[in-house]
């Protein structure tokens, strides 16, 4: 069991502890039931440099591997979103358990094609299923209005529909974060907040496009 004491935070099981998924910032569109930043996380993200990535619709999940926890969608089946992708699993977020803190995106990406070169000692179903890591969209400092610009001209590579638009995007901190100051924040296209009538669960299954071949092209992402 991997455990942390820092900063006042009394000990916690960092590899079950749940994960703070990011919220909705508050755009116009979002629907009223679900989770918005409040304005006070809004202005810590909007006040300091962001990554942001794209959000892939899957179904989340995590694996615990040494002293990294690896935060992942499963892609086997379509939701909301048809894709053609290199892996089973996407790679979003990697938490540190010895130092409790999740890695800024350069740290991710290098421990992600460590990871890669030594996949053969990773638990299942990531050895034989494979997986990649999140694309980057941009880093920066950005208002409310430049982030609601930006997921309005993206395109995705993995999208298989003739626009190729993403079902969103996730801002988070360009740096490191403690496990419990993790604050991140979503825009999502309005047609996936408003257009999706019918759970994936309770619809036939359809599988995505998991093309190995595709891997090389990412194996070094930027």
């Amino acid at each position: 069991m991997t455990t942390q004491k820092a900063r006042g935070v009394s000990s916690i099981d960092l590899c079950t502890e749940k994960y703070r998924k990011p919220k909705r910032f508050p755009y116009s569109w979002r629907p009223k039931h679900k989770r918005v930043l409040t304005k006070e996380e809004m202005n810590f993200l909007l006040n300091q440099r962001l990554v942001v990535e794209e959000k892939m619709d899957g179904k989340m999940t995590s694996i615990c591997a040494g002293a990294l926890r690896l935060f992942l969608e499963d892609l086997k089946y379509k939701h909301s979103i048809k894709y053609r992708v290199p892996a089973r699993f996407v790679l979003f977020d990697i938490l540190d358990m010895s130092r409790g803190v999740f890695l800024n995106r350069d740290d991710k990406v290098d421990v992600y094609n460590i990871l890669l070169r030594k996949k053969h000692l990773l638990p299942e179903p990531l050895r034989t299923s494979g997986f990649f890591l999140v694309d980057e969209i941009a880093r920066g400092v950005f208002t409310l209005e430049a982030l609601e610009d930006l997921l309005d001209k993206i395109t995705s590579r993995y999208v298989l529909s003739e626009d190729k638009r993403p079902e969103g995007i996730v801002v988070k901190p360009a740096r490191e974060l403690y496990f419990f100051e993790y604050t991140a924040g979503k825009l999502v296209r309005p047609e996936f907040e408003d257009g999706i009538e019918t759970h994936y669960l309770r619809r036939e299954r359809e599988r995505n496009i998991i093309d190995p071949r595709m891997i090389e092209e990412f194996a070094h992402p930027s």
